[in-house]
């Protein structure tokens, strides 16, 4: 949104707040919509309640009620939306996108989905394919950050391949920049004299952090920084971070370190691994298509997520190689500067016949 803003469209944001939150102190009745400015862009805070995802006997999905539960809350905002909007714009399928399209019919606007997702078998399992499919015909244009969302939209649903283009995700180049190594170990209270790890995602078995962790338990000096939460708890020596980063702190967290790991099994387009190669890092990540889209050899190993065994050989080779970590790091932020968020904005808003 940030840069749609800088392209001078002035978005109006609608981002539902959990109504019950074990962190934050919050009245549970209190139902009219927070709004306030961040960064020049106007912000609405519905409330809503989450439920978790699961299957029950004799009730179903409660991820059907999460989701009916956010597109109430985005349509109770709608009183305090003092335009009529050309687009409503959702980032992914569900709720976002969901929402954006019933927040659309109440302004006989159009609807614009991005998606991002890894996969879309999870909504199929708690929707339907049918209901699934009734969606992605509803959007007016729908926005792919790779090839192969693309491509499965159009295979598994019966998208129309007018209706959808691919716009790669970029870094934000006002904040992914290389920061003095050291200078950010001292400011963040991190060891000066380790190889250190980055990485950023969930705490589960798709992105892999606990992979990480087996894989350097033999090699006490390398050590990792976890940026995120999640369900796997990460402990040990081994551990200097394990928690969630404020996302305007995370350039700090990522110059700090030496390289960026993430065995993912699936992944639709990675933004946190085009962040960390904004500010120079090599990569340790999966051969999946959707990596193999933007990562190349010069900046970055591609291996199989569930090897442990060749997880760790490139990890040590990069620990143990500070001229070849130089040289990648080079490259990186050689191919990032090729890639421009403003850029990938103007495009999007061409597209969508709004310049």
């Amino acid at each position: 949104m940030r840069a749609f803003d800088r392209q001078g469209i002035s978005p109006l944001v609608v981002a539902p707040e959990k109504r019950v939150s074990l962190t934050q102190n919050r009245n549970p009745f209190e139902i009219a919509p927070k709004r306030y400015e961040y960064e020049n862009i106007d912000v609405i805070r519905p409330r809503y309640t989450p439920l978790s995802a699961k299957m029950l006997p004799l009730i179903g999905s409660t991820h059907r009620w999460t989701v009916n539960n956010f597109s109430r809350a985005v349509l109770s905002a709608r009183p305090a939306i003092e335009f009529n909007p050309n687009l409503i714009y959702g980032h992914f399928l569900m709720p976002a996108g969901d929402s954006a399209l019933s927040l659309a019919e109440s302004f006989e606007s159009k609807a614009v989905v991005a998606l991002g997702e890894g996969s879309f078998d999870r909504y199929v399992s708690h929707f339907g394919f049918d209901k699934v499919q009734n969606l992605f015909t509803r959007f007016w244009k729908i926005v792919s950050v790779s090839e192969d969302i693309r491509e499965r939209c159009i295979d598994q649903f019966g998208v129309d391949p007018d209706r959808i283009s691919v716009f790669p995700n970029a870094p934000d180049d006002t904040r992914f920049y290389p920061r003095p190594r050291m200078e950010m170990r001292r400011k963040l209270e991190l060891p000066e004299d380790k190889i250190i790890i980055g990485f950023v995602g969930f705490f589960d078995e798709n992105k892999g952090p606990h992979r990480i962790l087996k894989a350097i338990e033999s090699r006490p000096d390398i050590c990792a920084v976890f940026m995120g939460s999640g369900s796997i708890p990460l402990n040990g020596p081994q551990v200097l971070a394990a928690r969630r980063i404020p996302h305007g702190e995370v350039a700090d967290w990522l110059s700090a370190v030496d390289f960026y790991v993430q065995p993912v099994k699936t992944e639709a387009s990675s933004n946190s691994m085009r962040e960390a190669a904004a500010c120079g890092l090599p990569i340790v990540s999966s051969d999946i298509a959707s990596n193999r889209e933007f990562l190349d050899s010069s900046y970055s190993t591609l291996i199989d997520p569930m090897d442990i065994d060749q997880l760790r050989t490139e990890i040590v080779k990069l620990a143990d190689d500070p001229q070849l970590r130089d040289k990648m790091s080079k490259a990186a932020l050689a191919k990032s500067q090729k890639s421009d968020i403003t850029a990938r904005a103007s495009q999007i808003l061409e597209w969508l016949e709004l310049t």
